[in-house]
């Protein structure tokens, strides 16, 4: 399954983002809606402007490639047991 995939979306029951103070840090931790929780992390390089809606979708998109990388992995556990 890939990161873009739209079932992704149907696997995501909440989203909650953090903005560490005093960083360019933002965390996304996501609960899925079968209980299993991911998270996904963006900094902005030392330097640049803080932009917490851009950092904010890039932890975003890293937590979908976890979960992405999580439903492949139980997809092919699946085809195997079967």
């Amino acid at each position: 399954m890939r990161a873009d995939d739209p079932r992704i979306e149907k696997l995501i029951k909440s989203e909650s983002f953090h903005h560490f103070p005093g960083t360019n840090i933002v965390v996304c931790a996501v609960v899925m809606t079968c209980g299993q929780q991911s998270v996904g992390w963006s900094f902005a390089p030392g330097g640049m402007d803080f932009d917490f809606e851009a950092e904010k979708e890039r932890a975003r998109k890293k937590t979908r490639r976890n979960i992405a990388g999580l439903e492949s992995y139980r997809e092919r556990a699946e085809r195997s047991a079967a």
